[in-house]
């Protein structure tokens, strides 16, 4: 995770500050809850031996930024969905779902949010959130 201290350093001061502050403060927060939400899906049945889904949803109102993005997550193996927000006539932005099959640990979960939600910043984005689907007997998609 060399990445995650290289994006951790990262010189932000280019960068809309307000934009940057909810960013850390929307990393900090899923970070926060992180460990409740994890006891939850193992006491859900999801098997942290086993590989899983992990969603984290992104938004952005500039499309530039949601396309490059969502490129260099696909190289990386996430699956992307990416939906146009719209409210009346006017256009809102972009929401972007990165789905990564892997297997998890809550420190890799934590890592994985900070560095995506950290990275995200850069391309005008901010996570909003992370889940995975548990269906009734437990077992996830």
């Amino acid at each position: 995770m060399d990445f995650l201290n290289e994006i951790r350093t990262y010189d932000f001061s280019t960068y809309d500050a307000a934009a940057v502050a909810q960013t850390k403060e929307n990393v900090s927060k899923l970070k926060e809850d992180s460990d409740t939400i994890w006891n939850q899906w193992v006491e859900t049945g999801i098997n942290t031996d086993q590989i899983f889904k992990i969603d984290f949803d992104f938004y952005s109102a500039h499309e530039e930024g949601v396309l490059y993005f969502s490129e260099i997550l696909q190289k990386n193996g996430f699956e992307i969905i990416i939906k146009t927000k719209r409210m009346l006539f006017f256009w809102k932005g972009y929401e972007l779902r990165a789905t990564l099959n892997d297997f998890w640990t809550l420190k890799k979960l934590n890592e994985r949010i900070e560095l995506l939600g950290l990275f995200s910043r850069k391309y005008n984005m901010l996570i909003e959130g992370y889940g995975t689907h548990v269906t009734r007997n437990g077992v996830p998609r």
